[in-house]
């Protein structure tokens, strides 16, 4: 994590890589812990930004909710839960689900086997910022496989 200072507040950038689905429990509750435990370290007016490869599926939203607009791909799976579940207790948004983009400029993962892919990488902001951010992009190329 990095902390900077602003006005009006400061801001705090968090980036993690969280293990994939294939990981033992452990290892995702581990990473959830600490995750958790740093964000907690955050000042509740610092302007938050949580972003990396989650290897979280969050799915495509019918309405937006508290923590997910209406953009998306595929349906959540179980690990992407525990991200909603993150958000929803750190009153951050997946800013990614907010703004329209192609699919391509959305699918970050790409299997090998050259028909599996998914939206993994999320840019997460608090709730009272949302209306601060005016556009997030990912860029997929490295880390394919």
């Amino acid at each position: 994590m990095i902390g900077l200072n602003g006005s009006p507040a400061n801001l705090s950038i968090l980036s993690a890589c969280a293990p994939n689905r294939k990981a033992p429990v452990t290892a995702n509750d581990g990473f959830f812990s600490e995750l958790q435990q740093v964000s907690f370290s955050v000042h509740a007016r610092d302007y938050l930004i949580a972003a990396g490869d989650s290897n979280r599926r969050v799915g495509l939203s019918d309405a937006p909710t508290q923590v997910h607009g209406k953009v998306g791909l595929g349906h959540r799976i179980d690990n992407g839960k525990r991200l909603a579940n993150y958000s929803l207790t750190n009153h951050l948004v997946v800013i990614n689900t907010i703004f329209q983009h192609k699919p391509n400029h959305l699918l970050m993962w790409h299997s090998n086997d050259g028909v599996t892919n998914a939206l993994i990488d999320f840019i997460l902001v608090h709730q009272l910022w949302i209306s601060s951010v005016m556009e997030s992009s990912s860029y997929n190329g490295a880390g394919e496989g």
